[in-house]
């Protein structure tokens, strides 16, 4: 008797066979998708870490060249312009130019645990700041389906420089720390 109230029930084989295509298709989409996102945004913090280490290295690069002397100042921006010029994010050459130059670049001071820009005294100038910001940052494939196609990629770093001439720290080795107050660790060897 269970039978036939099931069989009665039953719908035939011949009117479900679409819809196991439909919850496929939608499955499909939806992990396509998510996996877009997933590859731009690993993209995205790839780029932006890329864009990192070239701030580092043209702060560190500059530091170096910085003297205590107006020629020093003008030395430290050449070599961050020449570092960044050989870095890479996102698959492409970093364009100093294009990245602010030298308004990327800013020479001063630390003041408190703060940068303090000030290139008017030679002498005081013993920090540097790279600041590059690449506002043109193409997404690979979600940003595109979405209509969000660029986004900004910015970093940041500092670097303690030699400081005057005669100075007992000529070679500035800085490590990062990540927090929000961007504060400067610096060793000095000897």
């Amino acid at each position: 008797m269970q039978n036939a109230a099931s069989a009665r029930t039953r719908l035939p084989r011949h009117s479900r066979r679409g819809s196991i295509l439909i919850v496929v298709a939608v499955s499909l989409a939806v992990l396509l998708g998510v996996a877009s996102v997933a590859v731009d945004g690993q993209w995205f913090h790839m780029a932006q870490d890329e864009l990192h280490d070239a701030s580092e290295a043209a702060a560190q690069a500059a530091a170096v060249g910085m003297d205590g002397t107006a020629a020093g100042l003008v030395t430290a921006k050449t070599r961050a312009g020449a570092i960044v010029g050989v870095n890479e994010a996102g698959g492409a050459v970093l364009d100093y130019e294009a990245l602010g130059g030298d308004s990327a670049v800013q020479l001063g001071r630390i003041v408190d645990g703060e940068f303090v820009e000030d290139e008017s005294d030679p002498t005081k100038a013993v920090a540097v700041q790279v600041t590059l910001q690449d506002a043109s940052f193409a997404s690979v494939t979600a940003g595109s389906l979405f209509g969000l196609g660029e986004s900004a990629v910015a970093a940041r770093a500092r670097a303690l420089g030699g400081g005057p001439a005669g100075s007992s720290c000529p070679l500035p080795i800085a490590i990062p720390d990540s927090s929000a107050n961007l504060r400067i660790h610096t060793f000095c060897s000897s």
